[in-house]
């Protein structure tokens, strides 16, 4: 469910070369997993005026698998032009703290791709600066946002929790509520085959078939954050502002991986900051910390924009690699080489049914 970061992004990482070995520690834990994919990207809709993702006129890089790419272009007030495609665009409106008539746009630019701290990829611009907005194509061979996290290996590489798993709420409903931290999470929960989430009348943590499951890393990264020693809260009710128990990775350049919710105490204690983890990694159990109202793992992506008046995280979008999808907990799985499974649809690494 809902919770509001207090991060601390790249802790003890504050010179280049610093960052760029993080980098290097991770690449090399995800070296066999990182090869770029070159399928094609599931035809978006265009029909909606500067939705993300919207597709362009595509000339000879189609052959290749993936079409020009399509540029939004924000005229600010001062007569400066932003340019990037468009990955995200956050309402402010929907803010459970500090609602406004605003929105925030993220646009991405390959080229500015860097290891940490110099990365700048990402660009967030208020629409309270912008005085129009135009669309382009980019020119030939430029690359797109999920082909460069392909190629990066940015990407999710298994499910963490293992057994077809239920994503409860995907990138709707009260993520995008969260002041800009769940745009783009998945809720997770285990259930019957009948979609039921809890035996009986679901009061216990024990009830709910996802509690205490083993969770593992779904990416390499490099540890940031890890809480521990959080208590869970009872299924209904949680105090506001209460903490989360999670863990935290750097996954490249300026892009992170948190897990969170886990149950109290089983984080291993012999996982810490500073250290490299590779994907299927057991980081600990699902557990019900933090605000949240029943068993489930919060899992998101996020980039880090340090040159803010207050630097903050965003949700970005991250796509699973090789998993299994399906409407029904019953299956059957239909294989997925690269995709961002919707909410109310099951997934696994492995088929099922």
């Amino acid at each position: 469910m809902v919770w509001l970061v207090g991060c601390r992004a790249g802790e003890g990482a504050e010179e280049g070369d610093a960052g760029a070995a993080q980098d290097a520690a991770r690449d090399a834990a995800v070296a066999a997993d990182s090869t770029a994919a070159e399928d094609t990207a599931a035809p978006p809709d265009s029909a909606a005026p500067l939705e993300v993702g919207a597709d362009a006129e595509c000339t000879d890089e189609e052959e290749q698998g993936w079409p020009r790419v399509e540029l939004a272009l924000l005229v600010l007030d001062g007569g400066e032009t932003v340019s990037g495609e468009l990955i995200a665009t956050f309402n402010h409106n929907y803010w459970w703290d500090n609602s406004a008539p605003e929105l925030t746009y993220a646009l991405f630019e390959p080229d500015a791709y860097a290891p940490f701290p110099d990365d700048r990829s990402v660009t967030l611009v208020s629409s309270r600066d912008v005085r129009s907005v135009r669309r382009a194509v980019g020119e030939p061979g430029r690359v797109s946002y999920a082909r460069l996290l392909r190629q990066r290996g940015l990407v999710l590489s298994q499910v963490p929790i293992e057994g077809p798993t239920h994503v409860i709420t995907g990138h709707e409903s009260y993520h995008r509520e969260e002041n800009g931290f769940g745009d783009y999470a998945w809720d997770l929960v285990l259930t019957d085959e009948g979609g039921a989430r809890f035996d009986g009348d679901g009061t216990e943590n024990a009830d709910h078939y996802v509690w205490d499951a083993e969770v593992t890393l779904p990416v390499a990264g490099y540890v940031v954050e890890v809480v521990r020693d959080q208590p869970d809260n009872d299924p209904g009710f949680y105090k506001p502002g209460s903490l989360s128990n999670y863990i935290g990775l750097q996954v490249g350049g300026s892009y992170y991986v948190y897990l969170l919710h886990l149950r109290e105490g089983t984080i291993p204690d012999d996982i810490e900051p500073d250290m490299v983890l590779p994907a299927g990694t057991y980081v600990g159990r699902v557990g019900n910390s933090g605000v949240t109202l029943e068993p489930h793992l919060h899992m998101t992506a996020f980039w880090y924009d340090a040159d803010a008046e207050q630097p903050r995280y965003w949700s970005v979008p991250m796509e699973f690699n090789n998993i299994y999808v399906s409407p029904s907990p019953l299956g059957p799985g239909v294989f997925h080489e690269h995709v961002d499974p919707p909410g109310r649809s099951w997934i696994a690494s492995e088929p099922f049914k």
